[in-house]
């Protein structure tokens, strides 16, 4: 190397020290940092403050696991799945850049500080799969940036606060698996850029606000099951256009459902078991095209399955069980080319085996416990993928042997 080379060299070398320096020291301003401070506050409640062992002192807190900052300031802080344990320390909320926080599946316990209003520039706030109690928070309201908010399962007690609906930035709201009671706010329909919306697994009761259907456009979830919600399935469901997935399961309403259900074109899963909807289905229903999983089961159906439902190509499960069914099982099931799951057991289904159903890529079908007639059809050997088969008691005549046993009447 020439000497001009070795001095370019050189300088470059020299000019690069502050950078470098800067980038691995920790200055006196530096661990005068307020949010540095709040940090360590944060650490040292926990039980079990070694699960965080980099964040030490030799170290900038801008590289700390978990921590995130721009321009020296902390703007996120994600810990999920840490097995950190303690209560949510008031200091946490003094870090008032953050944007943010994620301190989901850990062992966290008790309330939710009133201080976190003080996180005014917070997007998202995901506090699931935790142990907290208490009440959610009105305060919350005031993170009027919020976009996603998470905050199920957990041990969650009172209503929903109805502030809730000032979050109208809000694309995700959970706060499933609590111990929430009460009616739901007709707030909530304030949020009408909401996405995701999980209420399930709480103690929520009376009937569902028709406003929710009315004014949430954007809405792609909707999870209300394992609740005590009661009265008629509004016909404003039909509203949610955008819908693909509804899980309106184990609740005790009442009536058919309606006819609007067949507007929710997109959707894909449906499930509905144990919900008290009594028949007949609407015809409407074989217009739900992108429709994957249908799930009715335990309902006081008190009707045969529509042929209708034969125009569902797109379907690869559809569970029947214990809805009590009659009729036969029509020809029309033959067409759902993508079925694969095929569950008719506890019902009063009588005649025979269509043998349309052969054509079918099934690999679970039960129709077990019905009235169903007949020998034993020899093409159920063309189900070369059936894992399994339930066809006992009923009226069947003879056996058949397939790959995966015998089966008998």
């Amino acid at each position: 190397m020439d000497m001009a080379l070795k001095h370019l060299f050189l300088s470059l070398f020299v000019l690069a020290q502050p950078f470098i320096s800067l980038s691995n020291s920790i200055t006196v301003q530096d661990k005068q940092n307020p949010d540095r401070e709040s940090l360590i506050s944060f650490k040292a409640v926990l039980k079990n403050p070694h699960l965080l062992s980099s964040w030490n002192q030799s170290a900038h807190h801008c590289n700390w696991v978990g921590v995130a900052c721009q321009q020296g300031r902390v703007t996120s802080l994600t810990l999920p799945d840490m097995l950190l344990d303690g209560p949510i320390p008031h200091s946490l909320f003094s870090v008032a850049s953050l944007t943010i926080l994620d301190l989901s599946s850990n062992l966290f316990f008790g309330d939710i500080p009133l201080q976190i209003s003080s996180l005014k520039s917070l997007k998202q706030l995901c506090l699931g799969d935790n142990q907290l109690s208490g009440e959610i928070p009105s305060q919350i309201s005031e993170l009027t940036q919020l976009k996603t908010l998470k905050l199920g399962p957990n041990s969650f007690t009172g209503k929903i606060p109805p502030e809730l609906g000032k979050l109208t930035q809000l694309h995700t709201l959970d706060l499933s698996g609590n111990a929430l009671v009460g009616t739901v706010p007709s707030q909530l329909g304030e949020l009408t850029r909401l996405q995701f919306l999980d209420l399930g697994s709480n103690l929520l009761s009376g009937s569902f606000p028709a406003t929710l259907f009315d004014n949430l456009p954007s809405l792609t979830s909707l999870d209300i099951s394992n609740n005590s919600f009661s009265g008629e399935i509004p016909p404003e469901i039909g509203n949610l256009k955008n819908l693909t997935d509804l899980y309106i399961g184990i609740n005790s309403f009442s009536g058919h459902l309606p006819p609007e259900i067949g507007y929710l074109s997109r959707l894909e899963n449906f499930f509905s078991p144990s919900c008290s909807i009594t028949g007949p289905l609407p015809e409407e229903i074989s217009n739900l095209k992108s429709l994957s999983k249908l799930d009715l089961s335990n309902n006081p159906l008190k009707c045969s399955i529509p042929k209708s439902i034969g125009k569902l190509q797109n379907l690869s499960i559809l569970n029947l069980v214990y809805s009590e069914l009659n009729g036969s099982i029509p020809a029309e099931l033959g067409n759902c080319k993508n079925l694969k799951t095929l569950m008719l057991s506890f019902n009063s289904l009588s005649g025979s085996l269509p043998e349309e159903l052969s054509e079918l890529p099934l690999l679970t079908f039960s129709a077990e416990k019905n009235q169903l007639s007949g020998p034993l059809p020899s093409w159920l050997g063309r189900w070369n993928q059936m894992e399994s088969l339930l066809l006992s008691s009923n009226g069947f005549r003879g056996k058949y042997r397939l790959k995966l046993g015998i089966v008998r009447h």
